[in-house]
């Protein structure tokens, strides 16, 4: 799911990367602590795409 994630960011589908990260949370939180750097950078950026205006992307 995190990978799913990391690929929504890619994009630039907020929405879709902050719904899969999420689940990927819920499903395996130990994620957290065994790839702690990787897991919050995917959080943290699906957050800021989601959150901030899209003109920061173009």
């Amino acid at each position: 799911m995190r990978y799913l994630a990391r690929r929504a960011v890619s994009l630039q589908d907020g929405a879709m990367a902050v719904k899969l990260v999420n689940q990927a949370l819920a499903t395996n939180w130990h994620i957290l602590s065994k790839e702690p750097r990787r897991t919050l950078l995917t959080l943290a950026a699906a957050y800021f795409l989601r959150l901030l205006p899209q003109s920061l992307y173009s």
